[in-house]
This record gives structure tokens, C-alpha cells and sequence, in this order.
């Protein structure tokens, strides 16, 4: 049975090594070339600072609205922390009181920094021996 993240009582530390399936990502990032792979990376990059920037809106809908995507993204990229910890809130983010919205927001963009970390260091492809 899978555990979710409850970036309440247990905040993702800043700039934490991300829970990423690296086989998932490199797969990805394989379906094409070296040009390929660092667009992609360039891509995903300004789609997760899109919405880590949204998740700051003081609209609920506009958040909610921007966990629904975050969720699907991250699951594609592989990034399982970051896919369970939107996932405790992709939905009733609305209906949270506004100070604790905000903690799972600054959890959530933690996890999402330590994600645009590793797409920056993927960007160049595997190290080969």
C-alpha cells in the first residue's frame, strides 16, 4: 500500500532530493535526441514554474485548476512525491482555510524546486562511463 505525503505534518525540507522514478524520466527524455531532450527539458521546466507561480494565486479555482495539471505532469515526469502530495489536495483545495492552503502550497513548491533541479541536470543527458 502506497503512503501518501502529508506536506502538513511532514513538510518537504527545502531543496530536498525529489522522490523521482528516474527510469520513468529517462524514458521521456529518451524519445529522441540530444536537441529533443534538452527542449523537452526546457518545456517542462517553464511548465512546472508556470504552475508552481499559480499555485501563489489568491483565486481557489485558478489553484485548483493549476494542482489538477500539476498532478498529471508530475506523474508523467515520474515525480511520485510531487504527484502524491497535489494529490491530497488536487480538488478540495477550495474548500481550505487560506493559512493552510498555503503551507501545502509552500510544500508543494519546495518539491516542485527540487523537480526543476533535476530536469536542469538531465537537460545534458545521462553520464556515460
Amino acid at each position: 500500500m502506497k503512503t501518501m505525503t502529508d506536506p502538513i505534518r511532514n513538510p518537504v525540507p527545502a531543496r530536498s532530493a525529489s522522490s523521482v522514478d528516474a527510469r520513468a524520466l529517462d524514458k521521456l527524455l529518451d524519445i529522441g535526441g540530444a536537441d529533443l531532450r534538452a527542449a523537452l527539458c526546457v518545456q517542462l521546466t517553464e511548465d512546472f514554474s508556470r504552475l508552481s507561480a499559480a499555485l501563489d494565486d489568491d483565486c481557489t479555482q485558478t489553484v485548483a485548476n493549476a494542482s489538477h495539471e500539476l498532478k498529471g505532469l508530475a506523474a508523467t515526469v515520474g515525480a511520485e512525491r510531487l504527484t502524491d502530495m497535489v494529490s491530497t489536495f488536487d480538488g478540495g483545495v477550495q474548500t481550505l482555510p487560506r493559512e493552510a492552503r498555503k503551507v501545502m502550497v509552500g510544500a508543494v513548491q519546495r518539491e516542485i524546486g527540487a523537480v526543476l533541479d533535476l530536469l536542469a541536470g538531465a537537460r545534458q543527458g545521462p553520464k556515460r562511463a
